[in-house]
């Protein structure tokens, strides 16, 4: 309670009497601090990030579910975008005019990854073959919502007394069954021989064991690869299909057929068959889901941008009869879900950019820039990240090409986006801008915006040195400057063990209750904090069994609200003698030594500084910016040095005239509790860590087509939507649930977080696993709910697994246990035992990769051999 509040409660007779009284009050103002930390940083992120902005093309238009853009053969008359739900519109970015030319959304099977995908016109469409091709995912009655459906390519005309492509024309030229409303593809241009070429990913989530019918081969279906067709028939240059697509599986009974028709296939495709024994339209193998494919005419290169499956995006610059390797490789290596083929069609060809889970999750391309209007970007290629929603550029030539992140994240600017919000493609024109479609959610999708790309000249990076930055009066002791208020949470973000001190700097001018320099206080929700203010932590790591208070310093961290209501991260990085930290500016990371009790050395341990991009990838917009720093985090008490006593952090923030906003007592308001506090009861724990912990993404709005709500605020289990909901990550078993009630050995929010893999959760900020969290997460999914029949096997997890496995004991069975891992000749390469109860971790680094065998002998001498896979 703050002295205030505690005066409202005292008789009138005493607070006459303390009235004639002189006293100081217990809580000061913090004392006048200019914004921006006393103007140390800028209203805008320094650097090329915070150079790099977006606005929209037609402020007054809406189009539903933008996923293609492209110029009207006739340019002076405006862009064509394709709408996800089968419609496409011509609008004008001079004179703001958008009307519609086709609609086949009665045709159209538009779940999650389907819908209309591609569109293209006949490059003699300006001379009169008025055709406009369209590929889409069709079924009979598309209301009728399954997963099943095909994959069609149809040639429509374009109706000159309408004035629009005529819906009615339709002929169908290819026509497949495809299980699955994933991987579709849809990139299509015609390239300069005037042959169509269209991109078709590998039928989707299907079992494993059927990759085998749509991967690294050319006898059943048109899946996993680019296609070239003559659509003109030219028998001069071309010959007639001779062989016909397969399904994948036997279709259901009554089902249409599959088939191809209506073109030629051209005579230099690289796979010709004159037996008829394969197809013969591929000119590129082994794409996984290649949404976007480019042709750059002044290199005469074909770009294609394959989505990855759980580790690699990819950008790939092909040529025909190139095999791009997926499923047996992903990215930069290998999958073990799928056999090397005895013979590889056409070459190998390795990505020309594969970017890890820790940049992005779903490239989205893409184009070589050849304009004027941005000089720096020239000869670049430019893409974009569903997940992330971020664009990038790398140069087209040369190897091992360096990214450069334009825009962190397009929903931290402070633009009216779309809800839910994602990029779906960038569009480089012939005049030199750069457009941008961004949709709303991918299933039912709203109406989408379009923007350009605009650049202003970039900010200065703020002093080089932390000690330049005026934070601190002393870097020996982080004194704080004047102005800047220690604050502390209730539940700790894990970083690997690291311990963790934290600032506030909110601009004052040293007088009491400013209006424009307060927190805007909120029981709930997020505090919003007014410009310029600057959030401080700083991190070091225990590194000695012997001596806990012995600690490196890691990085001090600044979090910047700027102008706009935006914000942006720094990190400063300690020298290895603590004497200093200097700014960086991208990711980078230091590998240090920890020590056993008896001061040896027991391991060494790699520590990721982030880049100012990545401090954006928790710190969203929809996350209010700021993380960390609200009611139930801070509704608890810290040792002040200006006042000598402990007190209540929300008390003293109102009290000293920071927080503006009546609330009554603080017993009253929410309170989060650190994982290992006993005055709390284990629910209210892990709903406290899981707040810290993933509430920045899994809260609405958060993450594509995860719908999970782990904030604190949400005290109805049902509302966190994670009992018996099924796994929808890439990343995770879709066989799983995200928490199945009594057994966490099946649930796959305890499986991401106890790994310690590619897969694990959260995906950043940490390198090994919270072993006091995964045991009390456990324990909190276990009390649930006893399943009726309990699973006695054991489970390894992940599987296939890199380099490191965790192996789930049955319930019933007792340790210890023994292990002996075997290699697939039956060699053993390891003798190992454990006394654990619940799980225990097998490193598998100095092993090769393929097939391992492990032997489990628990406490009764019963054994069980399990097989693994290591990558």
């Amino acid at each position: 309670m703050s002295l205030r509040h505690a005066l409202l409660l005292l008789p009138l007779a005493l607070l006459l009497w303390l009235g004639g009284m002189s006293f100081a009050p217990l809580v000061q103002p913090p004392g006048a601090l200019g914004p921006y930390l006393n103007g140390t940083f800028t209203a805008v992120m320094p650097g090329e990030g915070g150079s790099w902005d977006i606005e929209e093309v037609f402020p007054d238009h809406g189009f539903q579910g933008p996923v293609r853009l492209l110029p009207f053969p006739f340019p002076e008359e405006g862009l064509v975008i394709l709408g996800k739900r089968g419609r496409a519109w011509l609008a004008d970015p001079v004179t703001q005019e958008s009307r519609e030319i086709l609609n086949i959304s009665d045709r159209i099977l538009n779940g999650w990854e389907g819908g209309s995908l591609g569109i293209a016109f006949h490059p003699e469409f300006a001379r009169g073959t008025r055709e406009v091709f369209v590929y889409y995912r069709w079924k009979e009655n598309p209301a009728d919502y399954t997963e099943e459906g095909y994959q069609r390519l149809s040639r429509f005309q374009w109706d000159d007394t309408n004035d629009r492509i005529d819906a009615a024309s339709e002929e169908i030229m290819i026509q497949q069954y495809d299980r699955k409303s994933w991987h579709a593809g849809g990139g299509m241009f015609f390239g300069p021989q005037g042959y169509l070429h269209l991109s078709i990913g590998d039928e989707g989530f299907v079992e494993e064991d059927d990759l085998v019918h749509t991967n690294q081969r050319l006898d059943r279906g048109l899946f996993g690869g680019l296609l070239r067709i003559d659509v003109d028939n030219d028998p001069g240059r071309s010959h007639p299909i001779r062989r016909q697509p397969q399904p994948p599986v036997p279709v259901p009974e009554g089902a249409p057929a599959t088939f191809s028709r209506g073109y030629m296939i051209p005579n230099d495709n690289p796979w010709l068959s004159e037996s008829g024994d394969h197809l013969e339209e591929f000119v590129v193998l082994g794409a996984r889901s290649p949404h976007s494919v480019d042709y750059d005419a002044a290199s005469n290169t074909i770009w294609i941008a394959d989505v990855g499956a759980d580790r690699y995006e990819e950008v790939n610059r092909v040529s025909y009869g190139d095999n791009l390797q997926w499923p047996y490789i992903e990215g930069v290596d290998t999958t073990w879900t799928f056999d090397v083929p005895d013979s590889i069609i056409g070459r190998e060809k390795p990505p020309y950019l594969a970017y890890p889970r820790d940049v992005g999750a779903s490239v989205m391309g893409g184009s070589v820039y050849r304009g004027e209007v941005f000089p720096s970007l020239f000869g670049h290629y430019v893409f974009a990240d569903w997940v992330t929603n971020s664009i990038m550029a790398i140069p087209a030539t040369g190897s091992d090409p360096e990214i450069r992140t334009l825009i962190g994240n397009i929903t931290n600017l402070p633009h009216d986006l779309p809800a839910s919000a994602k990029i779906s493609g960038v569009y480089p024109q012939a005049d030199g801008e750069i457009l941008i479609t961004v949709m709303g959610p991918r299933r039912e999708p709203g109406p989408g915006k379009i923007y350009r790309l605009v650049k202003r000249n970039p900010v200065a990076d703020p002093p080089l040195r932390l000690s330049e930055t005026g934070a601190f009066t002393d870097l020996v002791s982080l004194n704080p400057a004047t102005g800047v208020i220690p604050y502390r949470t209730n539940a700790q973000l894990y970083s690997d063990g690291a311990r963790k001190q934290r600032w506030l700097a909110v601009p004052n001018d040293g007088v009491p209750d400013s209006p424009a320099e307060q927190i805007e206080f909120s029981e709930n929700g997020e505090w919003t904090f007014p410009e310029g203010s600057v959030l401080i932590k700083h991190f070091e790591m225990p590194v000695s069994a012997a001596n806990p208070g012995l600690t490196i310093r890691l990085e001090t961290r600044f979090f910047v609200m700027a102008a706009g209501g935006v914000g942006y991260g720094l990190t400063y990085r300690w020298n290895d003698e603590g004497t200093e930290a200097f700014l960086i500016n991208s990711a980078e990371e230091r590998t240090f030594d920890f020590f056993d009790e008896s001061g040896q050395v027991a391991g060494t341990q790699t520590w990721s500084f982030p880049s100012r991009v990545q401090c954006l990838t928790c710190h969203t917009a929809n996350a209010g910016f700021v993380l960390g720093v609200n009611t139930h985090q801070l509704n608890g008490t810290l040792e002040y040095p200006t006042i000598g006593q402990p007190m209540n952090q929300l008390e003293y923030l109102e009290d000293a005239g920071i927080l503006r906003g009546a609330f009554g007592a603080v017993t009253d308001l929410p309170r989060a509790y650190a994982l290992d506090d006993p005055a709390a009861s284990l629910d209210v724990r892990v709903r406290s860590y899981l707040d810290a912990n993933c509430a920045g993404c899994h809260r609405p709005d958060g993450l594509a087509h995860v719908n999970m709500d782990l904030r604190f605020s949400v005290t109805d289990p049902e509302d966190l939507r994670i009992f018996g909901e099924p796994t929808k990550s890439h990343s995770s078993s879709y066989d799983l649930n995200i928490v199945e009630p009594g057994d966490h050995r099946r649930s796959e929010l305890w499986l991401r977080d106890a790994s310690e893999m590619t897969n694990q959760m959260p995906p950043l900020g940490r390198s090994r696993r919270d072993e006091a969290w995964v045991v009390a997460l456990a324990e909190w999914i276990d009390r649930m709910h006893v399943p009726s029949e309990v699973p006695n096997d054991y489970v390894l997890y992940p599987n296939p697994t890199t380099d490191r496995i965790v192996v789930c004991f049955p319930q019933e069975s007792l340790p210890p246990y023994r292990f002996v891992l075997h290699d697939a000749t039956g060699r053993p390469l390891l003798r190992t035992a454990t006394d654990e109860s619940e799980f225990f971790s097998l490193d598998l680094t100095p092993y090769p990769r393929g097939p391992l065998f492990l032997t489990i002998i628990d406490s009764e001498g019963t054994k069980s051999v399990e097989r693994l896979v290591k990558q």
